[in-house]
């Protein structure tokens, strides 16, 4: 074992992340890990566990996978210095519309429905 990586079971404990999530995730490039094994296996850093969990707080606030890529393809084009956003910034979610920690929208409504009360998601409390 890699010291200060986890494994696929441990993030999966951890995060509540199913193995298919994670991998669909690794494939697609939401979240990469931080390294590899010999075997090829993954192992993730404690920086990539905040992403992991600040992506599954965007789904559980009810924000699609293509939304939440949409809003990361944004804030990079925006904050080019930020590198990871999903651990680097705090995510403001009211309703459909999610913005950063500035308070500046980055993704827009796709909808005219009102917003529920926010939900603030950081970092620190992904974890």
């Amino acid at each position: 074992m890699t010291p200060g990586l986890f494994s696929r079971q441990q993030v999966t404990a951890i995060t509540g992340l199913s193995s298919r999530q994670l991998s669909y995730w690794r494939k697609t490039g939401l979240v990469v890990p931080q390294g590899y094994t010999v075997g090829g296996h993954a192992r993730y850093s404690f920086s990539d566990l905040i992403a992991l969990r600040t992506a599954k707080r965007l789904l559980d606030a009810k924000i699609s996978l293509q939304r939440i890529r949409t809003c990361l393809q944004s804030l990079t084009r925006f904050l080019p210095t930020a590198d990871r956003p999903l651990v680097e910034l705090s995510l403001v979610v009211t309703g459909d519309v999610v913005r950063n920690y500035l308070n500046r929208a980055i993704c827009f409504p796709q909808t005219t429905r009102r917003p529920r009360g926010p939900d603030l998601i950081t970092a620190t409390q992904a974890c």
